[in-house]
């Protein structure tokens, strides 16, 4: 399930490319073993910045955020696997 979450405590030398965050939510029984993919399009305003290289998806997770493996893909979009996390009671 992707949800619309709040982009909280982005570190001041990322520059966020859209708006808000989401949250990627693994519903079911076990969170262990899960992934999914997250892609984004990369706004028009911001394809020929020939900054491309540098673009990627970022992970909040325990209150700090972590770049993921990313990569861009033809030009429009960004990608990342997202694996599951098993939650923390």
């Amino acid at each position: 399930m992707l949800m619309l979450a709040s982009a909280t405590d982005v570190p001041d030398d990322w520059k966020k490319a859209g708006g808000d965050a989401y949250s990627l939510i693994f519903t079911g029984g076990g969170y262990a073993g899960n992934s999914g993919t997250m892609v984004f399009t990369i706004p028009s305003t911001l394809k020929n910045t020939g900054d491309l290289h540098s673009f990627f998806i970022g992970r909040y997770i325990g209150g700090s955020w972590t770049i993921m493996p990313s990569e861009v893909i033809g030009g429009s979009q960004v990608r990342a696997s997202v694996p599951g996390q098993v939650p923390t009671h």
